[in-house]
Order: C-alpha cells, then structure tokens, then sequence
C-alpha cells in the first residue's frame, strides 16, 4: 500500500549519497515528490537510515523507507524542502494519460438510469 504525501514526478538527476558514518556514494534520483524520492544506486544502505542527498552543492536529509534492487526511496526530513520544489517546478508537465478503461457513470446518469418510467 502506498503512503505518499506527494504525486511522483520522473526526473533524471545525479547526486551524491552520504550516510551517517561519511560515506558517499553516487545515486541517481529516478522519481521525485514533496514528499520523498526514488533513487538509482548500488550502494545498499539499511532500512531507516539517516542519509544526505547531496544535490547541485545543497544538502537534503533524508531517511531509507524502501529498498529495491535497483535503488532505494527516501523520505525527506522536512515536507517539501525548498531544493526538491524547485526541482520539481522545473520539471515540464507532462501531457495527461489517456484512460485505460471507458469513463464510470456518472451518480445522475445511474439515478436516470433507475428511475420509474
């Protein structure tokens, strides 16, 4: 089940990863939100670590919450750190997703669809 604040936006951004004990690591962030991040790296690291995204110079604190064989997620510290909105901002829009299945009916179309005739 999915507990995210924040809807994921694909980007595409190296970073550096540094743990606690100052390690660092190189990492690529494949998906982004206000909330948290998904991150391409081999450097595994334990579930709820304290680790900093290093990102064009700036400093994010995060926390493991996800582990992946190819990466793992991260939820920030603080909701919305002001580097990742502006990174997100940034972002161009994408163009809407068309529906996979037809539209549902609508409440007032069902009721007309009930109602005595």
């Amino acid at each position: 089940m999915e507990h995210r604040w924040g809807e994921r936006t694909g980007i595409e951004i190296p970073v550096a990863l540094r743990t606690a004990a100052a390690q660092a690591f190189a990492g690529q962030i494949a998906n982004a939100s206000v909330s948290g991040a998904f991150i391409r790296t081999s450097a595994a690291q334990p579930f709820m670590a304290r680790i900093d995204i290093l990102i064009d110079g700036q400093t994010v604190p995060a926390f493991v919450v996800r582990i992946a064989p190819d990466g793992i997620g991260v939820e920030w510290c603080d909701l919305a750190p002001g580097m990742i909105s502006a990174l997100l901002l940034a972002q161009p829009v994408a163009p809407p997703v068309p529906a996979a299945f037809p539209a549902r009916e609508t409440a007032s179309r069902s009721a007309a669809a009930l109602a005595p005739r």
